[in-house]
């Protein structure tokens, strides 16, 4: 185990049988996620700790394809949107490897908490669906534009929504 401490992470990790994938695009990201029961996230940072949540788009685009996020806690504390073990599995960034290695095979296997948390979370990335995030931009640019003498900011957020969202 001492020697593979001194060894770089993506050694141990090709050795173990991870595949590394470097850039992908958005259909190749979905299915790889539609193949996977768990998306393991190991973000974690003293700095983005301080600044509270943080878990990023994959995360989202994990639950809906089906996916389980396992995520460090710190990640998700105070994100007001996902609830831990009900959206997600969460573990604390200090756990030993070992313990890391055996959550993961236990949540792996755990078919039934991996079921209920796939059907919540799938009903909670919901609020994530283009024409609900268009919408709400929309919105917020509209309560921007307020009591000025143009609607200008509205017209543009319309404008670039458009190209996204046509």
């Amino acid at each position: 185990m001492d020697k593979e401490l001194n060894r770089p992470v993506w050694d141990v990790a090709a050795d173990a049988g991870m595949r590394y994938l470097s850039y992908i695009g958005s259909d190749e990201r979905d299915e790889e996620l539609a193949n996977c029961r768990l998306l393991v996230d190991t973000s974690w940072s003293e700095k983005h700790e301080r600044l509270g949540c943080h878990f990023n788009r994959v995360f989202v685009e994990a639950m809906d394809a089906g996916a389980m996020p396992l995520v460090t806690r710190s990640a998700m504390r105070g994100s007001g949107l996902f609830e831990e073990n009900e959206n997600y599995i969460a573990y604390d960034h200090e756990i030993s490897p070992a313990e890391f290695g055996a959550l993961i095979d236990d949540v792996a296997e755990d078919v039934t908490r991996l079921q209920e948390i796939q059907a919540a979370s799938l009903e909670a990335v919901g609020q994530f669906a283009a024409e609900k995030v268009a919408a709400k931009v929309v919105e917020a640019s509209e309560l921007y534009a307020r009591g000025r003498p143009t609607l200008r900011v509205v017209d543009a957020a319309r404008r670039n929504l458009a190209q996204f969202y046509p």
